[in-house]
């Protein structure tokens, strides 16, 4: 499938297929006066595959729209932030908070941070990159032992609201917290 999808782009089969498209549609809705006024009679005997080219490049962008309209509603309600706000709002455990807490908060500012380490060994991290939560920053780690992780702009932007209409409290190194 990857060997067809380079050989198509290299093609360029959507310009080629607009092209196709243009062309099959103002022959096939050309009279037979306008056609031979512009001189053009002997495509008049091709008039049936033209017409089948009209068919196949009309679906073929037919089938573009309903993939991306498909994916556009994929994305809305069942994207990686539903599911991460989802997750976070009703299963995520209080050790899961406590990680998020202690790597991305920032007391200073009092807001979460984007980036942080996160110990290699840490299991906590499994399930809130599962969940699309936090992600992976770099490959490489500090002395060894621990990477660079990011909160999603999502799950950072949530943390933040729910901080802020006091939905997290923090005090010290205990903290309650309800979702919402």
């Amino acid at each position: 499938m990857g060997i067809l999808k380079s050989i198509i782009e290299k093609i360029k089969l959507n310009e080629l297929a607009v092209i196709a498209l243009i062309a099959s549609l103002i022959l096939t809705l050309l009279s037979e006066k306008q056609i031979e006024r512009l001189g053009l009679t002997g495509i008049l005997q091709y008039q049936m595959y033209i017409s089948l080219c009209l068919i196949i490049t009309s679906s073929y962008f037919m089938m573009i729209v309903i993939f991306k309209i498909i994916k556009f509603f994929r994305n809305k309600f069942f994207g990686f932030d539903k599911i991460g706000k989802n997750y976070m709002k009703t299963y995520m455990s209080p050790e899961e908070m406590g990680l998020l807490i202690s790597v991305f908060y920032d007391s200073i500012n009092k807001s979460f941070r984007t980036s942080g380490l996160i110990e290699y060994n840490d299991g906590l991290k499994a399930g809130l990159e599962a969940k699309h939560i936090i992600y992976r920053s770099s490959s490489l780690s500090t002395f060894g032992t621990e990477f660079s992780y990011n909160l999603q702009p999502y799950a950072r932007e949530f943390l933040n609201k729910n901080l802020r209409n006091g939905n997290i409290t923090i005090r010290g190194d205990s903290f309650e917290y309800k979702l919402q």
